[in-house]
């Protein structure tokens, strides 16, 4: 039996939204650190002008990260523009997640997956600019994307069990 009955879903998430939830995140995180005044400076300074291009880097990846994590969903619907295929650096002001889901998918479910994308993104990039400022601080955010990664593929995987799974993956 195979799903017949889908519904298109698009996440939309803005990279400036994203990008301010880093800022806060970043002063955040060094109010409470213990170390030096550098140190907290660099955190403040995650999304500002002088690092701006390697968050952004980050976040582009962390974005093909959930594309794939969310497979089969976006399997054959992602459309990337020729530009894309090039290692260039490009700004990318809203990412749009497209999604074929089944008929029945719950909203709450598909509002708390655009929840978890968003948060996901945010922690990535989190992790990423931590690594080199500060390393155990970098594993808790490693620890954390894990964690909405997972907690992604459950709500993803609870809500497909009216379909037919072929291979781990659902027949759309």
């Amino acid at each position: 039996m195979r799903c017949i009955n889908i519904k298109n879903v698009e996440f939309i998430l803005i990279t400036e939204e994203i990008l301010q939830d880093i800022k806060n995140e970043g002063f955040i995180q060094s109010s409470v650190v213990d170390e030096t005044t550098e140190v907290k400076t660099v955190l403040q300074d995650i999304a500002e002008r002088t690092n701006i291009e390697k968050v952004r880097r980050e976040l582009d990846l962390a974005v093909s990260e959930l594309i794939d994590a969310l497979y089969p969903f976006t399997r054959d619907i992602q459309e990337f523009p020729l530009q894309a295929s090039t290692d260039r650096y490009t700004e990318t002001e809203v990412y749009r997640i497209s999604l074929r889901l089944p008929h029945d998918f719950a909203q709450v479910s598909i509002d708390l997956m655009k929840k978890l994308c968003h948060e996901y993104a945010k922690a990535r990039c989190m992790q990423e600019f931590t690594r080199v400022v500060l390393p155990q601080m970098s594993e808790s955010w490693q620890i954390k994307s894990g964690e909405l990664l997972q907690q992604l593929d459950r709500v993803k995987n609870r809500r497909i069990a009216g379909c037919r799974r072929g291979r781990g993956t659902v027949m759309l």
